[in-house]
């Protein structure tokens, strides 16, 4: 079914700027969610997840990104959505923005302070004292 072109209906995109719109909100929805929605069964490894069926296909949390190995497919939950449904961009797009899903939101990692060598600190100050 094309969503897009249906006429008379509620989700017909008019202009730019609600494509825009549409678009967006579309690439920010959770990839682990979109998965779970089209029947992906997950198994959890690390902070990635693999699809049960195909050990290959792996999930990244962190950059809401999938990548398909023994294919050399990936991308982000649009492209999950074609792949698995064989439909369109256009049809894809419409699909994930009809789904009530969970966005993504980026974790920040706290950065580290910068490696400090104390025994070289302790070799100094045995010899200053020394001198």
């Amino acid at each position: 079914m094309n969503f897009f072109y249906l006429r008379g209906r509620k989700n017909k995109i008019k202009n730019h700027k609600e494509r825009v719109k549409a678009l967006e909100e579309a690439e920010k929805k959770d990839i682990v969610d979109v998965a779970q929605s089209l029947g992906m069964g997950l198994i959890k490894q690390g902070n990635n997840y693999l699809w049960d069926e195909h050990d290959s296909f792996v999930f990244n949390t962190r950059k809401n990104l999938f990548y398909w190995n023994s294919r050399q497919k990936g991308g982000g939950a649009i492209q999950l959505v074609q792949i698995v449904k064989e439909c369109s961009y256009k049809e894809a797009i419409s699909y994930l923005n009809q789904m009530e899903l969970g966005t993504f939101e980026s974790i920040q990692e706290e950065k580290k302070p910068p490696f400090r060598n104390f025994m070289k600190d302790q070799w100094r100050w045995r010899y200053r004292l020394e001198a």
